[in-house]
């Protein structure tokens, strides 16, 4: 298979918004470089794991904030739409800040604001085992969301968290 790209594609990439759908672990500043490098205009950033309890996911998030403004010139923190559509006009990475799973808001329906204030932008259900929100895909019976999970998601829509249903049951 030929790697090469033709200029039509290539113009294509780099006029387009490019958003990856998850980014994970690694050295903020290779990590920063290698997307901007590939034209990569946006992606989730993972901040908080599945088994987060609600003062690591806050404390992730503030370090992650914090790692981000070390970055002015590559990268921003995106809330809305509008961010993502201005870090690509100057060239910088736009961060959507993301939980894989919803651990971290445990019992508490107003956790969601609050990491909502802190940018939170997008929430996965559940991270493939049940949680308080409702089933994962690997759970042998799948029973759905549960209450909690229910008002979770309806608070999700009307905040603009955009909800990942990867990992949850059917």
């Amino acid at each position: 298979m030929s790697l090469e790209v033709s200029a039509a594609a290539l113009a294509l990439h780099r006029r387009s918004i490019v958003i990856d759908g998850l980014v994970s672990g690694g050295s903020i500043d290779r990590i920063l470089h290698s997307l901007v490098e590939h034209g990569v205009t946006a992606a989730n950033w993972a901040v908080s794991g599945h088994e987060d309890d609600h003062m690591t996911a806050l404390m992730k998030m503030e370090e992650r904030r914090w790692l981000l403004e070390a970055f002015p010139g590559k990268a921003m923190v995106a809330l809305t739409a509008a961010d993502i559509e201005r870090a690509k006009a100057d060239g910088r990475f736009a961060c959507v800040l993301g939980f894989q799973g919803a651990a971290s808001l445990e019992e508490h329906f107003n956790l969601l604001a609050i990491f909502w204030r802190l940018g939170l932008r997008l929430l996965q259900v559940t991270y493939s085992e049940r949680n308080n929100l409702g089933y994962g895909c690997l759970e042998p019976e799948d029973r759905g969301l549960t209450h909690f999970g229910r008002q979770i998601v309806r608070d999700c829509n009307r905040l603009g968290i955009l909800l990942d249903v990867a990992h949850v049951g059917v």
